[in-house]
């Protein structure tokens, strides 16, 4: 990576959409950048249990977090864990300022900088999470406003009656 080089895609975001995007980019053989401010994998890395993911009926989410980084790395996508702090649109291309100065080029950019659960801020909430509370997409695709709910037992790992 340097200030001169142009890349047909910037991907701001490592999560599931920006490494799917990665992944797709390598393939169709685009010279890609994935830059990411923490750790690959976004939300679901730091989410206790993940549950009816395709191809998995349960996986932690920190396995399944890396388990996208490495089909990723398998393709060489160069990821840069750095913060991107603005993007700017322009005629020829595209650039992507870093919180250091630096800034990139890009013919397309991608932003796949995924979400934050949104917490009721109650007592408990955060001392129980993953003890019970949990956060679940599921809710939003409803139309619901119940972002926290309280998991059953079979959920928290009892066995099936």
């Amino acid at each position: 990576m340097s200030g001169n080089e142009v890349y047909d895609l910037i991907i701001v975001g490592g999560g599931p959409a920006g490494l799917t995007a990665g992944i797709y980019a390598m393939r169709a053989a685009l010279k890609t950048l994935l830059i990411e401010k923490g750790f690959p994998g976004g939300q679901v890395a730091v989410t206790k249990e993940v549950e009816n993911y395709p191809g998995f009926i349960k996986i932690g989410g920190l396995d399944l977090g890396d388990k996208f980084l490495q089909h990723a790395k398998w393709y060489q996508l160069e990821i840069v864990e750095q913060e991107a702090i603005a993007t700017e649109p322009g005629i020829g291309y595209h650039a992507v300022r870093f919180s250091d100065g630096t800034i990139l080029k890009a013919q397309a950019i991608i932003l796949a900088t995924g979400g934050t659960a949104r917490k009721l801020n109650i007592p408990g909430e955060n001392e129980n999470f993953g003890m019970g509370v949990s956060y679940c997409a599921t809710w939003a695709i409803f139309g619901k406003s119940m972002p926290t709910r309280l998991s059953s037992p079979r959920r928290m790992g009892a066995p099936r009656p």
